[in-house]
């Protein structure tokens, strides 16, 4: 009963990292029409069976993003799906690097910037949230539970597996680490 889409994501450089492949696929995700209060719109959002790639949890809420900072700057992921939500009103600009790969919310803009594609994240009841996978080749974001979407083509570093947040007032976030569902990876 679900639509899932798979898409198809141009440009790479794997020759670099060593993997088997050239270009990539989107990780499959679901798509389904919702009503909003500015009519239908077609939404997209990672498949659940993502779930049974989890390995670690960590969720943070409500924290300041000064003392949510000193938490993060301790660990160390590879692949990655994580969340986050707050009220822009009360945050402004948030920055948020995962391995090095760097998302803004421009608060005057309402969205979120990452390497010059813009991804509209208007307020919705207050909030703002967005959920990003990083893998060893990709970035895909999900603004506000799916309403808009980009995937992209990236090559973190494979030493860098660290997360930051920088910005001010709270936001609540959850980080999930992924086991490779390549075997032997």
């Amino acid at each position: 009963g679900r639509t899932i889409i798979i898409g198809w994501m141009r440009g790479s450089d794997f020759n670099k990292v060593r993997m088997p492949f050239n270009q990539q696929m989107s990780f499959p995700a679901t798509m389904e029409l919702r009503t909003t209060p500015d009519g239908v719109k077609l939404f997209r959002w990672p498949i659940k069976e993502i779930e049974s790639l989890y390995t670690k949890q960590r969720e943070f809420k409500n924290m300041k993003i000064a003392v949510l900072a000193k938490s993060l700057s301790g660990l160390s992921r590879e692949l990655i799906d994580a969340s986050i939500e707050f009220d822009p009103e009360e945050t402004g600009d948030i920055g948020w690097n995962l391995r090095g790969l760097k998302v803004i919310y421009q608060a005057d803009k309402k969205a979120f910037l990452y390497n010059n594609t813009h991804l509209a994240a208007p307020a919705v009841n207050g909030k703002v949230k967005l959920r990003v996978l990083v893998d060893r080749g990709s970035i895909e974001l999900f603004a506000n539970d799916g309403a808009a979407v980009a995937s992209n083509f990236a090559l973190p570093k494979p030493e860098n597996r660290s997360i930051s947040l920088s910005g001010k007032g709270n936001v609540s976030l959850v980080i999930n680490e992924l086991k490779s569902s390549w075997p032997n990876q």
